[in-house]
């Protein structure tokens, strides 16, 4: 089935969405002055703690659009935050966030400028009360930039954090709270998160 798929898709003149990185890396190595035709001035690449080797790639190459080829591009700009890297089984590399500097020295073809960092810490979605242990907790992952978020609304409501022995434990304490919750607003919308779908099921 395979092989058929392979054969339309080369019948058609079609690719893949994956195709399109390895390809776009070697269209710019074959043409580096492809990128300076297009008249980019400023980049912006966001949610790059979950950038993977090829996305690394072409940044360095972009770089190199810059300062080696004379392109037209005068920045690059990055944005992530090493403590919502999720995509590890679709090989994400956080630390091309983390040590992104380290990362575009690796090759020194595509040698850089002085990068500039900046943290942005505050806080506009949760209260202080939601943030000071999801601070604490996130703080256990050796692998982040090392940063501390600050509400800017102020210290909210109360949380509770409940531990449970088993999955049963909890979906019953769940179901409870929900009860609760609809007889006393019976107009509110409630909402679980759960790790998988599985659990949700």
């Amino acid at each position: 089935i395979y092989d058929e798929y392979e054969a339309i898709l080369k019948a058609e003149g079609l690719i893949t969405f994956a195709d399109q990185e390895p390809i776009g890396i070697q269209l710019m190595d074959l043409h580096p002055d492809y990128l300076n035709e297009l008249g980019f001035w400023h980049v912006v690449i966001d949610e790059f703690q979950d950038s993977n080797d090829y996305n690394m790639e072409f940044v360095r190459r972009l770089q190199a659009c810059r300062d080696i080829h004379g392109g037209t591009i005068k920045s690059i700009l990055v944005i992530g935050d090493s403590d919502q890297s999720i995509y590890g089984f679709r090989n994400a590399v956080v630390d091309n966030f983390t040590n992104f500097e380290g990362k575009m020295q690796e090759k020194p073809e595509f040698k850089t400028d002085k990068i500039d960092h900046f943290n942005l810490v505050n806080n506009y979605r949760s209260t202080s009360n939601i943030l000071a242990p999801a601070n604490t907790f996130v703080a256990a992952n050796e692998e982040r930039t090392v940063k501390q978020l600050v509400a800017a609304n102020g210290s909210g409501k109360d949380i509770t954090v409940q531990a449970f022995k088993n999955w049963d434990m909890e979906l019953e304490w769940c179901i409870e709270r929900a009860w609760e919750c609809r007889q006393d607003h019976p107009d509110w919308s409630i909402c679980f998160m759960t790790r998988n779908k599985k659990n949700l099921a």
